[in-house]
């Protein structure tokens, strides 16, 4: 069975953008039967949001007040404003979660009465913003707040043991957690998305296509590691990056505004069989892809994973017949591993404290019975992994202090109405 030619029949072709997703997963529907996610939290990890927007009105939305990256004034920027290079992508993010089908583009989210926890790292696309890579604080601060899937839709070059640990507390203690895949298979932002547990996410077309590589001319984003793929091309946005006017919509695209599909769909799922465990969900995802059941299949060649997420199909079937056991734990990159979450998860079951030791470079000197040296005092405000938006990784050697150089990335892409 062909994944592709399987993915969206009834869904029309459209040469602008539009809400083609909302009539293909029957979403009004599916809310008319109670299936709105209703008392499951979503955690969104983004760059920042504008509450203000008519969209987000009246919607469960909680914004922690600081971002991660700093303003000229050396204080965090804050996670919710209305400067569109900051604060666009996540509102636009959010918007196919709980938005409340008013606002320039009517999106009505998927899972409009679930609970949004927002994190905002509050930077810019290709700026170096010093605090950024310490979103791990951020994962630790979503889980303990409550929240059972955890979406991202920015990606980075490279991943410190923190974000590492991060990842395997949040799978531990039964989030679920999804990230965007790049927008082409150039692209070196790959974290968090390709670690194991994670559900990565591509994008698609009204046509039932993978969406269009943003650096290869006719050529298709295909990922050999993708779990599943949503619609993320020919989508409508929330405010026009190039006016810079909130009021306006345009054709946006990107696997940023898909994989927010899937967590929204798997919140409406969780409503409905809240006794599946996040394990038993995703198991439920890769084998209801596709309207029709079908044994489970996997295409790494053409870029559909386990095919297109299907929310009416996951409804139809109890997740809780499904084993209890991560089915994304296969690949390349082979961590976290199955262990180490199991360790985490033995902590929490003991009832002793799970957050893993913030790793630091100097851990390695102090245990060698060192002095450290008297610059980490003047140093401790700088984290070691910075942000910035070369296209290798560094290594900058500072008074003998190494530090780690990382890259990020949103998932939108450019040519879309949408700055890069």
């Amino acid at each position: 069975m062909a994944l592709g030619a399987a993915i969206v029949s009834a869904a029309p072709a459209s040469a602008e953008g539009s809400n083609w997703w909302y009539d293909y997963y029957s979403v009004g529907e599916v809310h008319a039967d109670g299936w709105t996610g209703k008392g499951v939290t979503i955690a969104v990890m983004d760059d920042g949001i504008n509450p203000a927007t008519p969209a987000l009105q009246g919607t469960d939305l909680t914004v922690d007040p600081e971002g991660l990256c700093e303003g000229d004034d050396g204080k965090p920027r804050p996670g919710a404003g209305t400067e569109m290079s900051r604060y666009w992508h996540g509102t636009n993010v959010t918007s196919y979660i709980i938005g409340n089908g008013t606002g320039p583009n009517q999106v009505q989210g998927i899972a409009p009465d679930a609970k949004v926890l927002f994190y905002a790292d509050a930077g810019e696309d290709e700026k170096v913003c010093s605090r950024a890579a310490d979103w791990s604080s951020q994962v630790y601060e979503a889980v303990d707040a409550g929240a059972d899937i955890i979406t991202t839709s920015v990606g980075w070059a490279s991943l410190t043991p923190d974000g590492l640990s991060a990842v395997a507390y949040a799978l531990a203690k039964g989030v679920i957690f999804l990230a965007a895949q790049p927008n082409s298979q150039l692209s070196i932002y790959e974290y968090p998305a390709k670690l194991n547990g994670v559900v990565q996410v591509s994008a698609y077309n009204a046509a039932g296509q993978i969406e269009s590589d943003e650096d290869l001319a006719d050529e298709r984003a295909i990922h050999a590691d993708t779990t599943v793929v949503a619609p993320g091309e020919g989508l409508l946005s929330i405010g026009n990056e190039e006016t810079g006017n909130w009021d306006e919509s345009v054709e946006m695209a990107g696997t940023s505004f898909a994989t927010p599909m899937v967590a929204a769909a798997l919140a409406d799922v969780w409503q409905k069989y809240p006794k599946a465990t996040s394990n038993q969900l995703i198991q439920s995802l890769i084998h209801n892809t596709t309207l029709e059941d079908h044994p489970l299949l996997r295409d790494t060649e053409s870029g559909y994973g386990y095919g297109p997420m299907s929310l009416r199909h996951m409804l139809r079937v109890d997740p809780t017949q499904y084993p209890d056991v991560n089915p994304l734990f296969d690949k390349d990159y082979a961590k976290p591993t199955s262990a180490e979450v199991d360790a985490i998860t033995a902590k929490i079951a003991a009832g002793e404290d799970a957050h893993p030791k913030k790793w630091s470079s100097f851990d390695e000197y102090s245990e060698s019975g060192a002095t450290t040296p008297s610059l980490l005092g003047a140093l401790s405000g700088i984290p070691l992994w910075l942000v910035i938006g070369a296209g290798v990784l560094a290594l900058i050697v500072l008074a003998g202090i190494v530090l780690t150089i990382v890259l990020i990335a949103r998932r939108n892409k450019p040519g879309s109405g949408a700055t890069p």
